[in-house]
């Protein structure tokens, strides 16, 4: 989500830095929170489904109660602003570019070619990012109503 300021809004007492100053506070706060949720989802959306043996760091044998095996998933999900100008606040929510492909594969879901199995899709992205939007929305709509 990008947040510009341009234009004469018929207001001219507003100081345009503090108005991007709220913003960029809503903004970071609601990014924060995104995140966390998409990673409670990657902790307790699992597929549910025993394994024939143990995989991972964790020795776990099955996907209960999340997709969080070693732990590289949840600690790759990015919640933050990542551009601020005096007119321009970008933020970013999901994992880094470059991440391995198995968590897009673990998101969207896929077929196993091992266990000839569909694996359900978990997605932790799209619902965190559903509700990161909508909260973003809001928060920036209270800190814009709190300048005047």
């Amino acid at each position: 989500m990008a947040v510009k300021t341009t234009g004469d809004f018929g207001v001219k007492a507003i100081d345009p830095d503090r108005i991007m100053r709220n913003v960029e506070g809503a903004m970071e706060a609601g990014l924060h929170e995104g995140a966390e949720m998409m990673r409670q989802f990657i902790e307790t959306r699992g597929t549910m489904r025993e394994w024939s043996r143990p995989w991972g760091a964790s020795q776990r044998s099955a996907s209960i109660p999340g997709r969080d095996d070693t732990g590289q998933m949840k600690n790759a999900v990015q919640g933050e602003i990542e551009d601020f100008s005096r007119d321009t606040i970008r933020g970013v929510l999901g994992w880094a570019p470059g991440s391995p492909l198995y968590y897009q594969l673990q998101e969207h879901g896929f077929f196993h070619v091992l266990t000839g199995e569909d694996v359900a899709a978990m997605y932790a992205l799209r619902d965190a990012g559903e509700w990161t939007k909508e909260e973003l929305d809001r928060r920036i709509r209270d800190a814009l109503k709190g300048l005047t």
